[in-house]
């Protein structure tokens, strides 16, 4: 179990979501986030977002996701209870008290 030691506030309403496999395109932008490489993407749907550079893979000349993957964040006030499911690029993928789950950044969990 983790503790929310601060706020955080989901950041895109409708965010990149992906299959295994599903083509990607990427654009070009690459940001560094807490030391961790993101890539900014557009998925078959239409929607863009940033990925972890790992998601994307080469084949057949496009790029593909190598997993499924969702960039759904989890709004969470301080002192909310996580139960933190995974850890990727300074994220944790978490459920709420209520199963919700997203991610949220590492930097405002602690363990509990």
């Amino acid at each position: 179990m983790h503790l929310a030691t601060d706020n955080h506030k989901a950041i895109y309403s409708d965010p990149i979501n992906v299959g295994k496999d599903d083509l990607l395109v990427l654009s070009g932008r690459v940001d560094n986030w807490d030391g961790h490489q993101w890539l900014w993407a557009t998925a078959g749907d239409g929607r863009e977002g940033w990925v972890p550079d790992n998601l994307p893979v080469k084949k057949a000349g496009q790029f593909c996701a190598a997993y499924s993957y969702s960039a759904s964040e989890l709004d969470v006030k301080s002192g909310d209870r996580l139960d933190v499911l995974a850890k990727s690029h300074g994220w944790a993928w978490c459920a709420n008290d209520n199963k919700i789950k997203g991610w949220v950044p590492l930097k405002v969990l602690a363990l509990c």
